[in-house]
């Protein structure tokens, strides 16, 4: 039996069911295993297409990340910006407090200083004056023991 579709011709025979389209000739289990291979590639290309949208959207994150990478940079660069900035500021209050410490320091020792040269003074002039009224008083006693010895 010999069947013609357009310029190929199909021949077969009872026992090898051989199928010729033009110069090729296909058994059934050629022909079995297109129609498997055909599924297999149709499957490929359904996988491919998702796959494809897969990487679209892994892409998109991408690009997605690196804006997020840019402006996290960004704003660490802020940051360390105002964290030197900070550190300075609390080199500049440290030293300030160092100051104003060792000013109100001095401040106390002049104060002690002073208070310590008032009493000294003091002291002083109370000795003076005990040495000028003692004085006074043995000039008189010897005022009065002069005149008491002469009469």
């Amino acid at each position: 039996m010999i069947t013609t579709f357009g310029n190929s011709e199909t021949s077969t025979t009872k026992n090898e069911n051989i199928i010729q389209i033009g110069e090729y000739k296909f058994t059934m289990k050629d022909l079995q295993e297109l129609s498997e291979i055909k599924k297999i590639k149709d499957n490929l290309k359904i996988t491919n297409e998702k796959q494809k949208v897969e990487i679209e959207n892994l892409k998109k994150l991408g690009n997605k990340l690196l804006e997020e990478n840019k402006s996290n940079k960004k704003l660490i660069n802020k940051l360390l910006k105002q964290n030197n900035e900070l550190l300075n500021q609390n080199k500049d209050i440290k030293s300030k407090n160092k100051i104003l410490t060792s000013n109100i320091l001095e401040n106390e020792n002049q104060k002690l200083i002073d208070t310590a040269e008032k009493k000294f003074k003091e002291n002083n002039n109370i000795n003076y004056k005990m040495l000028i009224f003692i004085a006074v008083l043995f000039l008189l006693c010897s005022i009065i023991v002069s005149a008491v010895a002469r009469k």
